[in-house]
């Protein structure tokens, strides 16, 4: 992340439009949903213009179903990962806990995820950190 405000409102603002589209709302709808007087504010606030204060960034993540902590991260592919470690429970944290503990260091070779019968595919790993939602 940066210390330039400027850099700041401009991540957050990528963030913000990019919610919004995966939310399929229009900037009218999005701000009025947040509680914003009017839909121009919100178009700032996605130029990187203006910096939206918490409580406002706070009010477009509830609009947008995410975490205000994903919207701030300064690598967009972070966001999701955030929104799910933020939707976690104490055992999927621990799981995911013990996962990255006995991960191979960037040092060593990178291993294939397990395949076996009892996690059935690469994407096994994430199952069962974060089972299916349903």
């Amino acid at each position: 992340m940066t210390d330039d405000p400027i850099d700041l409102a401009r991540i957050i603002g990528a963030r913000l439009r990019e919610a919004r589209l995966h939310a399929r709302l229009t900037v009218r709808e999005a701000a009025a949903r947040a509680g914003l007087r009017g839909h121009a504010t919100l178009v700032q606030y996605e130029r990187g213009a203006v910096l939206p204060p918490l409580h406002r960034l706070a009010a477009l993540a509830r609009v947008y179903n995410v975490s205000p902590a994903g919207l701030l991260v300064a690598d967009a592919a972070l966001s999701p990962v955030i929104d799910l470690l933020d939707r976690a429970d104490a055992a999927q944290i621990g799981a995911l806990r013990r996962l990255l503990t006995h991960a191979p260091s960037a040092a060593a070779p990178a291993a294939a995820p397990p395949t076996d019968a009892s996690c059935g595919d690469r994407s096994a790993a994430h199952r069962h950190v974060f089972p299916p939602e349903g």
